[in-house]
C-alpha cells in the first residue's frame, strides 16, 4: 500500500448510531492509516438533513473534509453503503461533470439510487428487516424536503441521463432487500455506458446483512468488497 493512497468511505446514519463496520473491515485489510480513510457521516438526525448538506455539500467541499489530509491531486476510490452508496454514486457523477476531483473507482453497498420507489423489490419488501419500503419513503421525505436544487442525479443517481465516463464500479445488491432493483438497475447503466462494472447479486441476504459479521456470507463478501478495492489501487 503505497503511503499516498486514500480512501473515502461515506455513510448516512440515519439513527445517530455509530455503524462503521464496512469501513473498519476495509481499514484493516487494506493497511490504511486513519488519515488515509477519511470517513464521511452524513447524519439525518429530528428532521433531518437535505440533499444541500449531502451530495452537494460533500463533493463541493472534497478536498477541504479534512485538515492536513491532501486530497488534491490524487484519484480517489470512494465507497459507501445504503444511502452512503447513493452519496458515493452521487459524487462521481458531480465530479465527473463539474472536472474534478478525480476518482478512480466507485464501491457501492446496496445503494440508494432511486427516489421514484418503483421497482418490484421495493413494491415486495415494504417489511422487510433492518431497511423496507415504508423506512425508504420516509428517508427520501427527509432528504428531499427543499426539493433537488435541479440536480435529480445527485440525490437519486439512476436519475442521470449520462452514465458514460464514470470510474469502474463495484455495485452490490441483497436478494431481499427493497433496493435490490434499483441496484441492479445502476450497475447495468453503467455497464451500457461502458463502464466496468463487478455485480454481487447476493442470494439470501437482507439489507444490513452483514452487520452479523460472524456469519460466513458477511464474511464472504466482505472479502470480495476489499479485493475490489485492493484491484482498483493498483490500477
Amino acid at each position: 500500500m503505497k503511503e499516498e493512497q486514500l480512501l473515502a468511505y461515506l455513510k448516512v446514519n440515519c439513527a445517530g448510531r455509530k455503524n462503521i463496520r464496512t469501513r473498519a473491515q476495509l481499514q484493516r485489510a487494506l493497511n490504511l492509516s486513519k488519515d488515509q480513510l477519511t470517513n464521511m457521516v452524513h447524519r439525518m438526525r429530528c428532521k433531518g438533513l437535505p440533499i444541500a448538506g449531502g451530495p452537494l455539500g460533500y463533493c463541493a467541499g472534497c478536498g477541504r473534509t479534512r485538515p492536513g489530509c491532501a486530497w488534491i491531486g490524487h484519484e480517489l476510490p470512494w465507497a459507501g453503503d445504503s444511502a452512503g452508496g447513493a452519496l458515493a454514486a452521487a459524487c462521481a457523477l458531480r465530479a465527473r461533470d463539474e472536472g474534478g476531483p478525480r476518482l478512480c473507482f466507485q464501491l457501492l453497498v446496496y445503494p440508494v439510487t432511486d427516489s421514484r420507489m418503483e421497482t418490484a423489490s421495493m413494491r415486495k419488501y415494504t417489511d422487510s428487516p433492518m431497511w423496507n419500503a415504508g423506512l425508504n419513503q420516509k428517508m427520501w421525505e427527509l432528504y428531499l424536503r427543499e426539493g433537488d436544487h435541479g440536480t435529480p442525479q445527485y440525490a437519486a443517481p439512476l436519475l442521470a441521463r449520462d452514465f458514460s465516463d464514470l470510474p469502474p464500479a463495484y455495485v452490490e445488491a441483497e436478494e431481499f432487500d427493497c433496493l435490490h432493483d434499483e441496484g441492479i438497475a445502476y450497475a447495468k447503466a453503467l455497464e451500457k455506458a461502458g463502464v466496468e462494472v463487478q455485480i454481487e447479486d447476493v442470494n439470501g441476504t437482507f439489507h444490513g446483512f452483514d452487520f452479523f459479521t460472524g456469519k460466513g456470507i458477511a464474511k464472504a463478501m466482505a472479502e470480495k468488497r476489499i479485493q475490489a478495492l485492493r484491484d482498483a489501487f493498483r490500477r
